[in-house]
């Protein structure tokens, strides 16, 4: 797919030929669902998302951002991957690396992921939508259950009030 810019919208080209009748597909690509959300205006079911993904945008974490980066990197959106380490946090950890030359062996960095988490958390925490999730696995862990278990009754808990806003619930839960 590609933009043309002198029609002004989207080419999708076929890489052979298409008989008459025949299913196309098209992937959206490993996208989870803040990103498809974002881009694409939907969202999938917890079971086929590929990973959880949480943007901090500079606005909303500036607190955190400024205590730790340099403006150059602090004035940039943090986006937190399960599946990856993002450039966007390479970037930050190889700054407070950078700015802590007698550090203790990066306690700069982790201070800066560990404030980074404990903000979005707490934003989640006072959710009312996602209250249900985050109590229901955090008694499976305080019951020294697994973390897929834990995972389990967060997906669980929400089923209950997720075809009231599914796109949402899905994207909270996506972030956290």
């Amino acid at each position: 797919a590609r933009w043309d810019q002198d029609s002004n919208e989207m080419v999708v080209e076929a890489m052979r030929d298409i008989a008459e009748g025949e299913e196309v597909f098209l992937s959206y690509g490993e996208l989870c669902n803040p990103m498809l959300v974002r881009t694409y205006g939907f969202t999938l079911p917890p079971s086929e998302e590929p990973g959880w993904t949480c943007v901090s945008l500079p606005a909303s974490a500036q607190s955190v951002l400024r205590a730790f980066l340099p403006p150059r990197i602090a004035g940039k959106a943090m986006e937190l991957d399960s599946r990856r380490l993002h450039p966007t946090v390479a970037s930050a950890i190889q700054a407070c690396l950078e700015g802590d030359p007698g550090g203790a062996c990066g306690e700069k960095a982790r201070l800066f992921l560990e404030q980074l988490l404990r903000f979005r958390m707490e934003a989640y925490s006072k959710d009312p939508l996602l209250r249900p999730a985050i109590e229901a696995s955090q008694a499976k862990l305080a019951d020294g259950c697994s973390l897929t278990e834990a995972a389990n009754a967060w997906w669980e808990a929400l089923s209950k009030v997720q075809s009231e806003v599914p796109n949402a619930l899905r994207v909270k839960s996506s972030e956290g």
